[in-house]
């Protein structure tokens, strides 16, 4: 495995093919620290949140990174007004929306997550 000052380097995760600075579609999905649930819980299989900012994006000329990184900070500003301790998870997943048919797929699985949360072996009720 590589090393970058003497420390052992997580390789990237992204797609190397990829220009993330591209107009595109993408598919995020971002933790808090340890799973913990800070935005809200799930009452008949929906998610009732309180009040935070939306997790949709007008046009932007910035990278996905940068994108994900302004929205993890403004969300830490305002979480941090009422929980202290909260964090995010270092790391996050994207998936690019190559088509319809992935974006239909990705669709679903949005609306239907929060019915699957209570057996998710990784979800803290």
């Amino acid at each position: 495995m590589e090393k970058f000052r003497n420390k052992y380097r997580i390789p990237s995760t992204r797609l190397q093919t990829s220009d993330y600075g591209w107009n595109g579609s993408y598919f995020v999905t971002i933790c808090t620290h340890m799973r913990i649930c800070y935005f809200g819980i799930i009452e008949s299989a929906v998610t009732k949140t309180t009040g935070l900012p939306k997790n949709r994006f007008g046009p932007q000329t910035q990278n996905l990174a940068s994108i994900i990184r302004g929205y993890k900070t403004g969300v830490k500003k305002y979480s941090y007004l009422k929980t202290p301790e909260f964090k995010w998870q270092s790391r996050f997943h994207d998936h690019i929306i190559r088509n319809n048919t992935e974006y239909e797929r990705i669709k679903k699985y949005i609306i239907n997550n929060p019915a699957n949360w209570l057996n998710d072996n990784f979800f803290n009720s």
